[in-house]
């Protein structure tokens, strides 16, 4: 009996041991997906009237005030794109003055409100007790990594000064950085000294100051740091600000020729060498180089002027020339850059036509931001004054400004915003 169920035991592993011959093994065997061709919509939008910038629309006594109407994009509290301006009044010698913000929304216009009323009035008329300068500018303003909005106060004193052994007229151009509390009605001052500069009122007979030291870009760190960037002999340079005194940390020295455009990471700088066409990502203050990226572009891509936008919250990366709007991979430890925009028609970006039949979509018969026809103009290609700034709400979401020339100059010039926006498929 021991015997037969031994037997029988024996047999059913050799059954069982035989199962599955011949028979091919299932493998898990993945297809490589598709690259997703992405294309974006077009659509042409204006500022709000605010920054049309026409000569009839806005009295300038001098240059930099018409500059500074439109610096660029900066998000609003919640992310989304808006632009800031500031707006001063005097009455019966009382400054009213407040912060004017626009935001997109989603229906694409413009809703406005006004910041800061009470907190910057105040401000503006004790300062002037104490300093009663000739002019002023509130511009460039950023939001800085703590969430707060910057923007840099300029003001002008003239006096006399011994040049040479003679008393002549002198101006006096100071700087501040001003924090902005745009849901507390509250204003801090931080004073910049060490950016001070004087020079003789007339120069050369011409009775204007011709003071052009302004920043080329200035970012704010999470823990109050600020790092300022401004050109000087050639290239640009840099120093790093206690964010409560305004005393120098670190003189970063000139450290790159020529003039530059930047974007700010979590602690660092990315620039754009024209020497070797690549992207440089330094860290602060060493100045070390932390990360090249970008060397796959072409020739054709690289060569262009670039913008750089940092998203705050991700620390994500683009960049933008007439080309389209590339994604950095990662910019500290990646060379990849993505075109995002690759597959969409993007030569609204360089020119367009105005009022000629057949004209690409999104082109319109009225010069752009002031609502003026340009009936006259009828099938000409109106040539871009350049990017002047862009804007990524999302990868779906794409915003470009644009100056436009109306006339042979500066003097009649409009801006105009592309939106591309994914399309669904």
């Amino acid at each position: 009996m021991k015997r037969r169920l031994l037997s029988i035991c024996l047999m059913c592993i050799l059954v069982l041991s035989g199962c599955g011959k011949g028979e091919t093994e299932e493998q898990d065997i993945q297809i490589p997906a598709e690259p997703e061709n992405t294309k974006y919509k077009m659509e042409e939008l204006i500022l709000p009237d605010f920054f049309s910038a026409q000569e009839e629309e806005h009295e300038f006594e001098y240059e930099e005030e018409k500059d500074a109407l439109f610096d660029g994009f900066v998000s609003d509290l919640q992310g989304k794109p808006a632009v800031y301006a500031s707006s001063f009044t005097l009455e019966e010698e009382e400054y009213l003055a407040d912060i004017a913000r626009w935001t997109l929304k989603e229906n694409k216009d413009w809703k406005e409100d006004h910041l800061c009323q009470n907190s910057l009035s105040e401000f503006l008329n004790l300062k002037y007790e104490q300093e009663h300068w000739t002019r002023f500018t509130l511009d460039q303003f950023r939001r800085g990594d703590d969430g707060s909005l910057y923007g840099i106060f300029c003001y002008y004193i003239e006096g006399k000064s011994e040049v040479d052994g003679e008393m002549v007229e002198m101006v006096t151009q100071h700087f501040s950085i001003l924090q902005m509390d745009e849901e507390n009605d509250q204003v801090f001052e931080t004073p910049l000294p060490d950016f001070s500069y004087s020079m003789q009122k007339y120069v050369f007979g011409v009775g204007a100051t011709s003071l052009e030291r302004k920043f080329t870009d200035y970012h704010v760190f999470e823990d109050g740091k600020m790092l300022f960037l401004y050109n000087e002999s050639g290239g640009e340079s840099g120093k790093i600000i206690d964010g409560e005194t305004g005393e120098v940390l670190n003189d970063l020295g000139n450290f790159i020729s020529g003039r530059r455009r930047f974007a700010f990471g979590e602690s660092e700088i990315i620039i754009f060498s024209n020497e070797d066409k690549k992207f440089r990502v330094l860290g602060i203050p060493e100045l070390e180089e932390d990360n090249v990226f970008g060397t796959q572009l072409g020739e054709d891509v690289i060569g262009k002027d670039w913008f750089f936008y940092t998203n705050p919250d991700t620390w994500e990366l683009y960049i933008c020339n007439e080309t389209g709007v590339y994604s950095v991979l990662s910019y500290l430890d990646s060379d990849e850059v993505r075109s995002l925009t690759g597959d969409t028609d993007i030569t609204s970006l360089s020119e367009r036509s105005d009022g000629e039949e057949g004209s690409k979509e999104g082109a319109s018969a009225e010069g752009p931001g002031d609502g003026r026809s340009q009936a006259g103009n009828a099938g000409s290609v109106k040539k871009a004054g350049g990017i002047v700034d862009f804007f990524v709400e999302s990868e779906d979401s794409i915003y470009i400004c644009l100056r436009e020339m109306n006339g042979d100059g500066f003097d009649d010039e409009s801006y105009r915003i592309v939106h591309y926006e994914k399309e669904e498929k």
